[in-house]
């Protein structure tokens, strides 16, 4: 996987096999886009187009904000969840922790960020994942937990701080604001 910014305004041509966009239609990049490429193997690639202008990009991703972590331990996304959009992303790339064996945590609040949900029993999670040895499937519950924590199933193993073994992922977020069901945050590492 590797990220494109275009300077000038070129037409992305969809095709069906070789270069899937999403919407399955032709995009025409402005000036700042970002351009994710994805390889799917066997010379065959799919493209996520952000656009940083506040542009809608027909079928594809709104960048509603970026943010670097930049030797900070923690990042906070707040005030752009609202009701104009029922699903969330947010993507990670290269995170390499402070100190070995350290957990990526996630955390929710419902005052855009003047305090996070952090009780005894605000969180309730399952996954799979493979244990430390890379081969052992590991399965983890949790009905009690004051975060949520990504890519750690097996809480035997975490994000390494060591240049070269850094962690990229994905976590979405359904239904943020809904009152008549939890919302429900998946995630892949």
């Amino acid at each position: 996987m590797f990220n494109l910014t275009f300077t000038g305004a070129p037409v992305i041509t969809h095709n069906g096999t070789s270069l899937k966009i999403p919407g399955q239609a032709s995009i025409t990049i402005v000036a700042g886009d970002q351009v994710r490429v994805e390889s799917l193997g066997s010379g065959n690639n799919q493209i996520q187009v952000f656009r940083e202008t506040g542009a809608a990009l027909a079928g594809g991703p709104l960048l509603l904000s970026s943010q670097e972590a930049s030797s900070s331990p923690s990042i906070d996304f707040e005030s752009f969840i609202t009701s104009l959009y029922d699903e969330y992303e947010i993507r990670f790339f290269d995170v390499l922790a402070q100190t070995d064996d350290a957990t990526l945590v996630l955390r929710t609040s419902t005052n855009n960020g003047s305090s996070y949900d952090s009780g005894a029993s605000d969180y309730r999670s399952a996954g799979t994942g493979l244990g430390s040895d890379s081969a052992t499937q590991v399965n983890d519950v949790s009905n009690a937990a004051t975060f949520i924590a990504i890519g750690d199933v097996s809480s035997t193993f975490g994000y390494s701080n060591v240049a070269g073994e850094t962690g990229s992922g994905k976590i979405t977020i359904s239904n943020p604001l809904s009152t008549a069901t939890r919302p429900i945050i998946n995630w892949q590492v």
